[in-house]
């Protein structure tokens, strides 16, 4: 797999900052946050970067100052700029400082992946897996089994976290444990179906695999816990993104 493209995001606005951090990161990118122009142009000077995604309005160093120093100092280093103020005179501006795409908020985080894709030239990396379980080990070792295997995975501690993450990124299946606080797995499996069909679905549980398959209708694979590595890649295959012809509703921002 080649080395993955290296973003910095520059907002003050800290949770549309982390948003994009973790949207991007979570899609193959290997993403990085400053809060101000001026802590861009440090980052930028100790690390090379491809992409530079910035707000306009800043603290310190705004997002049309940053930009013109970029091209003086970095003149083959794209950036984007965002704004909430996407006004006519705005867009000349940006336009006129030279910036590789201009996004308005508020955005759709699809449109965010095509902007990076498009002005980078290249495809994302990962695809974006949803795992949900309450044991923080046992989430830690699906999301590094994940990662080992290639994919971005997206850990939830609960149905609503969960349900958050498929509202914000584009998922392509999850692995779900059955026994969640407050609503249950089986519960979050028929809402992910109700919203795709054909959207895959492993259910992991420690309880009895028979007893369980008699109410169990929402998932592709059902798998008992312990878990091995070679049973957990082996059911990562069988619903494979790549055998995958379904699509997630479109999540928005």
């Amino acid at each position: 797999m080649s080395t993955p493209a290296k973003i910095l995001i520059v907002d003050d606005e800290r949770l549309i900052q982390e948003l994009l951090v973790e949207t991007l990161n979570a899609v193959g990118y290997e993403t990085f946050g400053a809060y101000d122009g001026r802590e861009a142009l440090e980052k930028l000077k100790s690390e090379k970067f491809d992409l530079v995604i910035a707000d306009i309005v800043m603290p310190v160093l705004n997002g049309i100052s940053l930009l013109i120093r970029i091209q003086k100092d970095f003149p083959d280093l794209p950036v984007v700029i965002i704004t909430g103020h996407a006004y006519e005179n705005v867009i000349k501006e940006v336009e006129r400082a030279g910036a590789a795409a201009f996004l308005a908020k508020p955005f759709r985080i699809s449109k965010v992946e095509q902007i990076v894709e498009s002005t980078l030239g290249k495809k994302k990396e990962s695809i974006a897996v949803l795992v949900v379980d309450d044991d923080p080990i046992f989430l830690d070792f699906l999301g590094d089994s994940l990662k080992y295997k290639g994919y971005a995975p997206l850990k939830a501690h609960n149905v609503e976290e969960a349900l958050s993450f498929i509202q914000l990124y584009p998922i392509r299946f999850a692995i779900v444990d059955v026994g969640l606080p407050g609503r249950s797995g089986l519960e979050l499996a028929e809402r992910l179906k109700e919203m795709n069909p054909d959207f895959p679905i492993v259910l992991v549980t420690g309880q009895s695999l028979s007893e369980l398959k008699k109410t169990v209708e929402h998932v592709d694979l059902l798998l008992k816990k312990p878990i091995a590595l070679e049973e957990l890649y082996q059911a990562i295959e069988a619903i494979h993104p790549t055998k995958f012809t379904g699509s997630q509703p479109e999540p928005a921002v």
